[in-house]
């Protein structure tokens, strides 16, 4: 499933640091590579994209390699290695992903939170 970020709560505003557990995985070290990163030069303390947020579905199954969403979709591969797909979790449908062309400083917070500023 394009397009989706899986989270532990339903909500409209997100922030995440970059899981670094789940860096030593090689396809996860595959996608770091194909983008010029590695587990030690993750961007940590700044924004660097941005999206819209469409729907929260939950999850209603977890079976260890591929999840089962309450609209029907499954979810396995890559996409299920690299988000939290725990029953009773969601998955958030989102659009128009976009990278920043200048990362945006920005103190993270626990839990969700709202930039106070403005992206371009």
């Amino acid at each position: 499933m394009e397009n989706q970020l899986s989270r532990s709560i339903s909500d409209s505003y997100e922030y995440k640091k970059p899981d670094k557990a789940a860096c030593g995985y090689p396809r996860v070290q595959e996608l770091l590579q194909k983008h010029g990163y590695s587990e030690e030069d993750l961007p940590t303390g700044v924004i660097i994209g941005v999206c819209e947020l469409k729907n929260c579905i939950r999850v209603i199954e977890n079976n260890e390699t591929w999840a089962v969403l309450e609209d029907g979709r499954v979810v396995s591969g890559i996409e299920f290695l690299l988000g939290d797909y725990r029953v009773g979790g969601y998955a958030w449908e989102v659009e128009g992903m976009r990278t920043l062309e200048e990362s945006i400083p920005a103190k993270g917070q626990l839990g969700l939170w709202e930039y106070p500023g403005i992206i371009h």
